[in-house]
């Protein structure tokens, strides 16, 4: 697939519209119109050899059907996307000042600055006092000049200022995020140094010093993080909803931002969760879906799928496990639209989170098919807790359907070969050491024995099992009181 053809393939049926209704009456150009049909094809019943075109020009053809792809959705998103309105509006101020026309120069700049304003853009302002100056070069008498010099110099150290600030945010934000994500703060001794570096920086760039929005929101970002970690969720969760508030305050900037507004309510709505807040994090997916109903905007549908794994945790956590369909019909569709775009750990969460619910409906056939994608999945040992999870649940099917030579053959197998993997999680471990070592699964005293070790450790760590895991004391509990997890999850709620 060219460049030109994954373009087509990622562009709304409006926008294909557009670019055949502005492009298909130049004759020049009908043969990119050719090109384009033959790519806007989902079945092709011929090879690109049979268009009526000229086949020694074939590369050169997608070249320019390409630029013209651009072309046409920088103009049709001229003014609905406030980012490329701004850049459109700085493109007419470079052509007019070639064209000599000074004075409608100037009112794009007026145009562009006020617009830099509205959405605390100092970067691109920056740019925009530049070619005022030149203007002004040639608009004013030389005193007038002077003075215009000498207001744009302070305007620009201001803005300088500011931006330098911002770039310092910038990086301690994507190191925070690197850190938290794929590290963990308390496992590595790069990632505490990083984490105490980055806590400096907070203590010499408070709060109320930050000049920009977006200082001001990756703050408050770091901050939330750094207490997520430290399991300080009420005060992570203030910091986040005041991320909501600083945007909702802001319209246009929350409009041309859209994708990191969602973020911010996602980062809410988890901690929401870890605080077992359910009627609050219902609250922030509604709100979320409204924009998923009315959004045409493919990377915020994209931000939007990711996310879906944590709603179907919602549901999970608290028993409502035949929504599952629900959620099937929009991971299917997410799955053909968006296939390699999807973030990894988005697509194997929600494939766990499916497993999960099909797994709590009785549905075992369908929850280990969701299992395998995960297990099997080319990129899992990136991500060894959710493996072992995958594992686990996959054994506590075998338990339900009474396999149990299989199941102690399964976990016997699992321990040899990802022992690595089970060992980092004392909890899941237990029940690996369990299922591999125990003669009756199913006796009632053996199950307490493991209840009352999983309780131990739970204290030894000094931990709550993670809202968005399979829940293990419930899971064990079920068993003794001879029940399914399910009934035994809702009793508990």
């Amino acid at each position: 697939m060219n460049d030109a053809e994954e373009l087509i393939s990622k562009m709304s049926k409006n926008e294909k519209r557009y670019f055949k209704l502005n492009n298909s009456n130049q004759n020049e150009e009908i043969q990119t119109i050719i090109l384009f049909d033959f790519f806007n094809k989902s079945y092709r019943k011929a090879d690109i050899s049979s268009l009526k075109i000229n086949q020694n020009n074939i590369n050169y053809l997608n070249h320019i059907l390409y630029d013209q792809l651009l072309a046409s959705l920088n103009s049709y998103n001229k003014n609905k996307v406030l980012s490329i309105k701004l850049l459109n509006t700085l493109t007419n101020v470079k052509t007019l000042i070639t064209k000599g026309l000074f004075s409608q120069a100037i009112k794009q700049v007026r145009k562009g600055k006020k617009l830099c304003t509205e959405l605390d853009d100092s970067l691109t302002m920056l740019q925009f006092i530049s070619f005022e100056k030149e203007i002004n070069k040639e608009l004013f008498k030389e005193t007038e000049f002077l003075e215009q010099i000498q207001e744009s110099y302070y305007r620009e150290t201001r803005l300088i200022d500011n931006l330098s600030q911002e770039f310092s945010f910038r990086q301690k934000e994507l190191f925070t995020t690197f850190i938290a994500r794929t590290l963990g703060f308390e496992k590595s001794d790069a990632a505490k140094i990083q984490y105490n570096e980055i806590k400096l920086f907070l203590s010499h760039n408070n709060y109320e010093d930050c000049k920009t929005f977006n200082s001001k929101r990756m703050h408050l970002y770091i901050e939330a993080l750094f207490e997520v970690y430290n399991k300080n969720y009420a005060v992570a969760l203030e910091k986040q909803e005041e991320i909501i508030t600083l945007f909702e305050k802001k319209p246009k900037i929350l409009s041309n931002d859209l994708t990191t507004y969602l973020g911010s309510i996602y980062n809410a709505c988890v901690t929401n969760l870890y605080l077992k807040q359910f009627e609050q994090v219902q609250e922030k997916f509604n709100k979320m879906n409204d924009f998923r109903s009315k959004s045409n905007i493919r990377i915020l549908d994209l931000k939007l799928f990711n996310y879906l794994g944590m709603e179907i945790a919602l549901q999970n956590s608290i028993g409502q496990f035949q929504k599952t369909n629900d959620f099937e019909v929009l991971v299917k569709s997410g799955m053909q639209r968006f296939s390699k775009e999807i973030h990894i750990t988005a697509k194997l969460f929600t494939f766990f989170q499916l497993g999960l619910a099909y797994f709590g409906e009785g549905n075992y056939l369908l929850a280990k098919n969701r299992l395998n994608k995960v297990i099997y999945d080319e990129h899992a040992t990136s991500f060894p807790r959710i493996i072992a999870q995958s594992h686990l649940l996959s054994l506590f099917i075998l338990f339900e359907k009474k396999n149990y030579d299989k199941l102690k053959n399964q976990a016997t197998l699992i321990l040899q070969e990802e022992i690595k993997t089970i060992v980092k999680y004392p909890k899941l471990h237990l029940f690996f050491d369990y299922f591999s070592t125990s003669e009756n699964f199913q006796n009632e005293p053996n199950l307490k024995r493991l209840l009352s070790k999983l309780d131990k450790q739970l204290a030894k760590e000094k931990s709550e099992e993670i809202i968005t895991d399979i829940h293990l004391r419930t899971w064990v509990l079920a068993k003794i009181n001879n029940t399914s997890y399910a009934n035994q999850l809702k009793t508990e709620k």
